[in-house]
């Protein structure tokens, strides 16, 4: 067996339009001597980071507002800051590909959120598989959306591939309640089957309360629950982007910004135009 003696830890939280290129070669067996730790955040404009606008706006805030990112800004000050980087793509899921595949989506066919497929002749290997190679130990939390799957016998598709040794995604982050923030479909609710699953439902989490639903069918079906979608959205500041032809509602459209429930300060969520 293979002896892994170090480990990567690839954290895809809220993964998209950062761009990262990792080059690695090592001689003569020689085995790594270092971690890697990889961060990426999805759908985040340059400006949703207050330390950026600081070097390349030379301003405290946001042309957008204001704008709070102190785990962020620490990381800035005790690292270097590349400011003239460029994605591969101005899309997250293609982004995503190019990081993982070291191609750019010209070369790797990646240009949406398609599944891309590992049986094809032209397949190559991703980063983390080429690190395990190397002797580390390859380690995923949170979201990837990094679509893989390949062809078995019989010409079927398997319901998909991990490209890392271990991985824990982030929809099981949000069901143990370690996020402050989910979404899912529901079959059954604090042990209640459902005589009819909720679909993409919102949920916030809060050691104090547990877990908060923001559905009025959810409302409908537990009525000792009225109230507390709209209560929810007054108490965290929801700001929300809404389909005109959806028309708004409580526990609908796209959340823009709010009042984080677990950290109690402002997370802006701004949308890549």
């Amino acid at each position: 067996m293979r002896e892994k003696n170090r480990s990567l830890m690839a954290v895809l939280a809220m993964m998209g339009g950062v761009g990262l290129s990792t080059a690695l070669s090592l001689e003569g067996g020689e085995k790594p001597q270092s971690n890697v730790l990889w961060i990426v955040t999805d759908d985040q404009r340059y400006d949703s980071i207050r330390a950026f606008n600081r070097i390349i706006d030379g301003r405290e805030m946001s042309e957008l507002g204001y704008v709070e990112s102190p785990e962020v800004d620490k990381l800035v000050e005790q690292g270097t800051t590349f400011i003239n980087t460029y994605c591969h793509s101005a899309v997250c899921a293609p982004s995503r590909a190019a990081m993982h595949f070291g191609r750019y989506p010209w070369h790797s066919g990646v240009y949406q959120f398609e599944y891309h497929n590992r049986s094809a002749a032209h397949w190559q290997s991703t980063l983390p598989e080429r690190m395990a190679d190397l002797g580390y130990q390859t380690f995923h939390v949170g979201k990837m959306g990094f679509r893989l799957k390949e062809i078995q016998e019989g010409g079927k598709w398997s319901k998909g591939s991990i490209p890392y040794e271990q991985s824990v995604g982030f929809k099981q982050l949000h069901l143990d309640g370690l996020t402050a923030w989910g979404k899912s479909w529901f079959y059954e609710i604090e042990g209640k089957k459902l005589a009819e699953p909720l679909q993409n439902v919102e949920y916030f989490y809060t050691p104090e309360d547990g877990f908060t639903y923001l559905s009025l069918r959810y409302e409908e079906m537990f009525p000792e629950n009225a109230g507390k979608t709209k209560a929810a959205n007054e108490r965290y500041d929801i700001l929300r982007h809404y389909n005109k032809r959806k028309g708004t509602h409580l526990d609908k459209g796209m959340i823009l910004a709010g009042v984080s429930p677990e950290w109690h300060c402002i997370k802006p969520h701004f949308v890549d135009f």
